[in-house]
């Protein structure tokens, strides 16, 4: 598998890398970038907005309802487990997590990483 990051043109236009690489190429094709975020509360939903104005597709997930609200209207698919985040996706996949440091945390690593391919990406 061949895995190439292509920054996106400037926003401002004079040349500069733009914040978030929006297109990358899996075995030679283009695909749009996808970030599949586990944890909506202030850090991850503020992420999941300025992603997603940036052109990127997020799939988010929270344990509470209202998080997921609150991003729901600005592009940001939301789904009710981390089990639906995943099959959001298709490997190779980011999977970003923005939860509290400590047992929610490890808990779950523990829980996903049975679950993931190889080649995704497990950032905590």
């Amino acid at each position: 598998m061949t895995v190439s990051l292509t920054p996106a043109p400037s926003p401002r236009g004079r040349g500069e890398v733009a914040d978030t690489l929006r297109v990358f190429r899996v075995n030679h094709k283009e695909r749009v970038l996808h970030i599949i975020l586990l944890g909506l509360g202030r850090m991850g939903a503020n992420m999941a907005r300025r992603w997603a104005r940036g052109g990127v597709k997020v799939t988010a997930f929270d344990v509470t309802a209202e998080a997921r609200a609150a991003v729901a209207e600005e592009n940001v698919t939301t789904v009710d487990s981390h089990d639906a985040a995943l099959a959001s996706g298709t490997v190779p996949r980011i999977v970003w997590m923005m939860l509290p440091a400590g047992e929610i945390t490890e808990s779950t690593i523990d829980a996903l990483l049975p679950k993931l391919a190889k080649g995704d990406l497990l950032v905590d």
